[in-house]
């Protein structure tokens, strides 16, 4: 498969053609030379037609392996190896071996599917990640954290993904705002409810305070659209805001 700018664009295996594929609306489509800048399920680069990406490999993996994470706790410091389905591929006359993102969480995160290595048997196995091993930490029972995710997920099945989360800017004041963030939206994206009316992640008020700030002007404001102008609206709403809070 030759991709231009390759190193900046996400790649899929695609279930209807058997095949990996570069779906539009990456980094590298919107600055190559063609105009793909769209969320299209299509692949331009090989004219496969509508994609569907497989979420998993699991059940069509050429094999699994195992894989080392790190898990860096306080009060523990391990390596913990569990199984991934992989895919080979042939690379410079090598045999690589790929798997998806979706994969990868789940064997972060201590999902048993089955496969070899260092999972955890049940929610009741302080092992990393499970409602058992938070309970130590923060001292919230594990069976209502269990509960409230069960909750929250079949919500999102029966309402077709019209589950949300609403937080304010406090999140937004400390230094790892960012992972805070992420582990947010893991939750709307992995119950399918993010960009759904009604669903997915909201915030109600301004993100004046996000650490990332100057990343995140870039996306929110288009700056690589827009500069000077959105650039210099946003500042003075900034200025304005902060000055109105100091009066």
């Amino acid at each position: 498969m030759n991709v231009t700018k390759a190193e900046w664009k996400t790649i899929v295996f695609d279930k209807n053609s058997n095949q990996y594929a570069a779906p539009n609306g990456t980094i590298g489509h919107r600055w190559s030379e063609g105009g793909e800048w769209n969320l299209h399920l299509k692949d331009t680069e090989n004219q496969l037609g509508d994609l569907e990406p497989a979420l998993t490999f699991l059940g069509i993996e050429d094999k699994s392996v195992l894989l080392q994470f790190p898990y860096f706790g306080q009060e523990q410091k391990q390596i913990m190896s569990r199984g991934v389905p992989v895919k080979a591929i042939q690379q410079n006359s090598e045999t690589v071996y790929v798997t998806t993102v979706f994969d990868l969480m789940l064997a972060q995160t201590g999902v048993n599917r089955g496969l070899p290595g260092d999972y955890p048997k049940d929610y009741d196995d302080p092992t990393p990640y499970t409602p058992a091993w938070q309970e130590q930490i923060t001292g919230i029972d594990r069976k209502p954290v269990a509960q409230i995710a069960r909750e929250f997920a079949q919500n999102a099945v029966d309402s077709k993904g019209r589950s949300m989360i609403i937080m304010g800017s406090g999140i937004n004041h400390w230094y790892h705002s960012d992972t805070i963030y992420r582990a947010i939206l893991n939750l709307v994206l992995l119950t399918g409810s993010q960009g759904v009316n009604g669903g997915g992640w909201a915030h109600y008020v301004g993100q004046e305070k996000v650490r990332p700030l100057e990343g995140w002007q870039t996306v929110a404001m288009a700056r690589d659209w827009g500069r000077p102008a959105a650039f210099t609206k946003w500042n003075l709403f900034l200025l304005f805001r902060h000055r109105a809070v100091a009066v």
